[in-house]
């Protein structure tokens, strides 16, 4: 997938595991609704180099940034309530 930029939609309350695996996103636009981010949601999205995660997320997926290698600053919710990671 060559997508540059995401738009998530405010009515989306999930984005769904695998949903941006290995595409080519460089920035996304969060919704303000946004509870949950599924497992591997985000995997090897290389050319990510920052996110601001919304503070309306509760849930961040097992490997949901994993390798993006490029990832250097996430901001994290204050209300965040389970961050799942590998055993």
């Amino acid at each position: 997938i060559n997508i540059l930029l995401i738009n998530i939609d405010n009515t989306e309350t999930t984005i769904e595991r695998y949903a941006c695996y290995n595409s080519k996103i460089n920035d996304i636009e969060w919704s303000d609704n946004l509870k949950t981010i599924g497992d591997s949601a985000f995997f090897g999205c290389k050319d990510l180099e920052s996110i601001s995660i919304p503070n309306s997320v509760e849930e961040i997926g097992m490997s949901a940034f994993a390798d993006c290698v490029n990832l250097k600053r996430i901001e994290l919710p204050d209300m965040i309530k389970e961050i799942q990671i590998r055993p």
